[in-house]
């Protein structure tokens, strides 16, 4: 979370429907004053899962809080965080989401997108490979939409982490389409994908080894404002 620059007088919402998993962490590492902000689907789940106080689940899923400039004003919100999965949402609509972000959030405002590049070095066989390669927006296309929404502070880094996995749990991941780029793939099509591809790939191993790779894109709203 060093991308965003959080303090502890930030007001901070984590709009990566994911059940807060990610606000919590970041709670327990900054001691913010004012309250956070999380989103998740179901929202019965959501609502039991947030245990502290001052992580405010919204019952909305991310598009509709961003695309509700009320949520901004109301809550004076100054840093956001998107991942892979919000921005799956998004498409072709980052553009406009952004514009809505600039015009309400307040100046010195952070947008931080999140997400993994098209070619990855995740443990897929092709047809999944070739699925997550399609549904990712390219860098390049990421940039060029957030310049033409009128935002031109932009700052990019890529990272990658050396992840170990146990093989019947990403193997289990992968029939339940942990992914949402599986969401059409049959239950045969993973099976097959599975028994003919990776099982015999690693074979001779229970642990799956592999690169995460992630982009952070950073989007300064208040020098962006200015430049204009």
């Amino acid at each position: 979370m060093q991308c965003l620059n959080l303090s502890g007088k930030d007001v901070f919402a984590d709009l990566t429907d994911n059940d807060h998993t990610i606000a919590a962490a970041i709670r327990k590492k900054i001691q913010f004053e004012n309250n956070s902000f999380c989103v998740g689907k179901p929202f019965r789940r959501l609502a039991e899962c947030v245990s502290d106080p001052e992580l405010v689940p919204l019952y909305s899923d991310s598009r509709d809080v961003c695309l509700n400039p009320e949520y901004f004003r109301h809550f004076d919100i100054n840093k956001v965080l998107f991942t892979n999965e919000t921005l799956n949402l998004y498409k072709n609509d980052i553009t406009a989401a952004l514009k809505l972000l600039s015009k309400h959030m307040p100046h010195g405002s952070k947008v931080l997108l999140t997400y993994r590049p098209e070619h990855t070095y995740l443990p897929l066989f092709e047809q999944a490979r070739l699925a997550m390669a399609k549904s990712q927006l390219s860098t390049e296309s990421m940039r060029s939409q957030i310049r033409s929404s009128g935002l031109d502070q932009i700052r990019i880094e890529v990272n990658h982490y050396d992840t170990k996995i146990e093989k019947e749990t990403w193997f289990a991941m992968l029939r339940a389409r942990y992914f949402p780029w599986l969401a059409d793939f049959t239950a045969e099509e993973i099976e097959n994908g599975i028994e003919v591809e990776l099982a015999p790939k690693y074979c001779r191993t229970e642990l799956i080894q592999f690169k995460e790779t992630f982009v952070y894109l950073t989007v300064d709203l208040k020098k962006a404002e200015q430049s204009k």
